[in-house]
């Protein structure tokens, strides 16, 4: 058996939803997609949940964070996880 070191991933671009932010989780997530595909409810804790061209449907509640990776592929990760896997690129 031999051990193995996990390759650094670079991330290009990350935003965090702040359940007020729509339009520039709009813009960062699915910028050709028509706008009616963008939907948000209103709840005690805000939600949003947007359809892409591929047919997946990504929903975020508020201080969840999209991450696009440098092949343009778009995940959600919990605000916990987010911060013990990634750090700020300075």
């Amino acid at each position: 058996m031999s051990k193995y070191i996990k390759k650094p991933i670079v991330i290009v671009d990350a935003i965090q939803f702040n359940g007020k932010n729509h339009k520039a989780i709009y813009k960062f997530t699915c910028p050709d997609i028509p706008k009616e595909q963008f939907k948000t409810i209103d709840t005690t804790k805000p939600h949003l949940f947007i359809e892409c061209p591929d047919g997946k449907l990504i929903t975020l509640l508020e201080l969840d964070w999209i991450i696009k990776g440098e092949s343009g592929y778009i995940t959600v990760m919990k605000p916990k996880m987010f911060n013990a896997c990634y750090e700020v690129v300075k």
